[in-house]
């Protein structure tokens, strides 16, 4: 499993609304059972994708209005809201303009998740088996 996975899933490319745990776990589940996960668990991100990118600038406006930073100056208590070092979260992607312990300020999307699909790993895979068996 970890080595159909890992070409799709490198570390830094996280991204909290193109390529989350709900896509890693729908890749998986796909894999190890030949199902998908049920839609009911990725609705929100696929809501937000839809309306992307109106749907980052309402996600920025809500975490300025959660951090009290409503100029969308970046500052957040005194501190400006800066990317962690590596140039995205501690989780390694998925790019939350914060200090670390600082409040989240600003979602800047990941640019290694941009295009991401569980549905084109799907289609891969299927193709592969697909060939497999005409062997």
């Amino acid at each position: 499993m970890t080595q159909a996975l890992a070409p799709f899933f490198v570390a830094g490319s996280y991204d909290v609304l193109h390529k989350n745990c709900n896509a890693f776990t729908d890749a998986a589940v796909y894999f190890l059972t030949g199902r998908r996960l049920d839609a009911r668990y990725s609705r929100l991100e696929r809501m937000l994708l839809t309306a992307e990118p109106l749907s980052v600038g309402v996600l920025n406006r809500f975490l300025r209005a959660a951090t009290g930073d409503l100029s969308g100056s970046g500052h957040v208590g005194g501190y400006r809201g800066e990317a962690a070092p590596g140039g995205g979260d501690a989780a390694g992607g998925g790019d939350w303009r914060c200090r670390p312990g600082a409040a989240i300020s600003e979602y800047v999307a990941n640019p290694l998740a941009q295009g991401f699909s569980v549905d084109a790993v799907v289609a891969l895979w299927r193709a592969a088996e697909g060939d497999a068996s005409e062997d």
